[in-house]
């Protein structure tokens, strides 16, 4: 054995180095062919072999894993065997192979060179500097140069060639990198010498171009487009939407908001739209301290229209009119915290009323919520007041100066009218209680209450109410009796407008209260 193994020590091996080889899984492979010699006569057999590259012929670092071939067949002393060490064990820089046969490591270790086709293939040129040109001759300022002479006017110089088809999130079948870090350098440069594009990119479902700004600090630009023509456009976007994200300025390099315009503004189209989920939306004018003025102006009919639709238009100051407002199904409402809101109709000594009309249907309503309407003089319903209680308030009659009076109203299920007094019986222990004229014609429905004062008599309604009067009897002379009649109305408004005792809730009113503080609701 140990004779074998110092015949092995003599062996010389011949590598030649063959080109990646793309047939198999993997296309940093390639293919060693070598000739073993056992005591100067061709080998035979399986051997066990082992192949470590490295990246100096004595010593130096080993680079990758070690590759163990068993049982490799060698015929005539020739053997062929295919080996992979992966893309990250080529980097422009010498490497080794150092072949262990048996247990035994050959000497001295094989250079790795490329085949002589390798440096000229079909165009493409390399220099000692390892610079590379296609269709034309290595610049030594270029690690790569392409160049195309043809006058077709549908060539490209690269076109197809530098390609990837990685299914991974990102890669790129051209990128150019420049590392410098002084002056404007540039990665990419396109240009072109007629009336077509310097720079074109597509894609089916990405970005056709994509640009970004890696820096994170100073004022850097994603993209950056310039026209040194008066008529030209630095940026032309034709067709689907345009995205941005963070603000957008006209006219000013440092925009204070999504979108800042500083100049003047035309718009041709129809509508302007504010939408929002949620908050408040504002739109605001931002003057110098002497003052500025909003207008709405149509300069062809000399005529302008404002509408606010379908929800709220808020105004934070004075909002004056000189015209016909026509509010189509909308509310006004009016919000301010701390202070009293007012609402103010200024015309000149004549006179002056608010009226709040519906013209189609002659009907008319003025909804005030949620809290408190004061209304100082006098007021006037033409139609049903209806809310949730009622009292009235007044200075306290015996301290007038520190303390208000309040009083519930009386409440009923029906419209019910309440009248009371007091009536002498005379010598017959009787009395005549007459009703005003209208009596009978405003009520019906007559209920009776009798309470004798200063004594005790078995009192009763003798005749209820007939021509507008009843008759009490019962007592003795001289007695005093405090009587109380109550009638429900019955009059033409009464009865085309009853009030229902109980009623459901509208479809978008159920599951919603009058009053959730009430029920210790939000």
């Amino acid at each position: 054995m140990r004779a074998f193994v110092s015949a092995l020590l003599a062996v010389v091996a011949l590598l030649i180095a063959t080109p990646p080889l793309l047939a198999g899984a993997s296309d940093t492979a390639f293919t060693y062919q070598g000739r073993l010699r056992s005591s100067g006569s061709p080998a035979s057999g399986a051997h066990n072999f082992e192949f470590a590259l490295w990246n100096a012929a004595i010593g130096g670092s080993q680079v990758g894993a070690t590759l163990n071939v068993p049982g490799l067949l060698v015929t005539n002393g020739l053997f062929v065997v295919k080996l992979d060490f992966g893309a990250d064990a080529w980097d422009n820089h010498d490497r080794f192979l150092e072949i262990t046969v048996d247990g035994v490591a050959l000497a001295p270790r094989q250079p790795v060179t490329p085949a002589p086709y390798a440096v000229q293939t079909r165009g493409i040129l390399v220099d000692g500097a390892e610079h590379a040109g296609i269709g034309t001759a290595p610049e030594a300022q270029s690690q790569l140069k392409v160049q195309t002479t043809s006058t077709n006017g549908s060539v490209s110089a690269v076109k197809g060639v530098i390609a990837t088809t990685s299914a991974g999130g990102f890669s790129a079948a051209v990128r150019g990198e420049n590392q410098g870090t002084g002056g404007s350098g540039i990665g990419v440069w396109g240009s072109q010498n007629g009336s077509g594009w310097g720079l074109y990119g597509t894609s089916p479902s990405g970005r056709g171009v994509f640009g970004i700004a890696s820096g994170a600090t100073g004022t850097n630009y994603g993209v950056f487009g310039q026209t040194q023509s008066a008529t030209g456009f630095a940026g032309y976007f034709v067709g689907g939407r345009n995205y941005f994200d963070g603000d957008v300025g006209i006219g000013t390099t440092t925009p204070s908001e999504a979108l800042h315009v500083v100049g003047k503004m035309v718009l041709e189209g129809q509508d302007i739209e504010f939408t929002r989920t949620g908050g408040v939306q504002s739109w605001s004018l931002g003057t110098t301290p002497d003052g500025g003025v909003f207008q709405i102006i149509d300069r062809n009919l000399f005529a302008a229209t404002m509408t606010m639709r379908p929800l709220d238009t808020i105004f934070h100051t004075d909002f004056f009119l000189d015209a016909d407002l026509t509010l189509n199904n909308g509310q006004i409402n009016f919000k301010r915290q701390f202070q009293s809101q007012r609402w103010a109709i200024s015309t000149p000594p004549t006179a002056a009323h608010l009226e709040i009309i519906d013209q189609s249907l002659g009907l008319s309503k003025l909804r005030v919520a949620p809290t408190l309407v004061t209304i100082f003089g006098n007021g006037s319903v033409t139609g049903t007041l209806t809310k949730g209680g009622g009292s009235f308030k007044i200075d306290h009659p015996l301290e007038p100066e520190r303390k208000y009076l309040q009083h519930s109203f009386v409440e009923s299920p029906d419209m019910m009218n309440i009248y009371n007094g007091n009536v002498t019986l005379d010598s017959s222990g009787r009395a005549v209680v007459v009703m005003p004229d209208w009596f009978e014609a405003l009520n019906r429905d007559f209920r009776y209450q009798l309470t004798c004062v200063g004594g005790f008599a078995p009192v009763y309604v003798e005749s209820t109410i007939v021509g507008n009067q009843f008759t009490i009897a019962g007592g003795t002379e001289g007695l005093t009796v405090s009587w109380q009649v109550t009638g429900v109305r019955h009059d033409a408004w009464a009865e085309a407008n009853r009030i229902p005792v109980e009623s459901d809730k509208p479809a978008d009113e159920v599951g919603t209260l009058l009053h959730p503080e009430a029920f210790e609701r939000n």
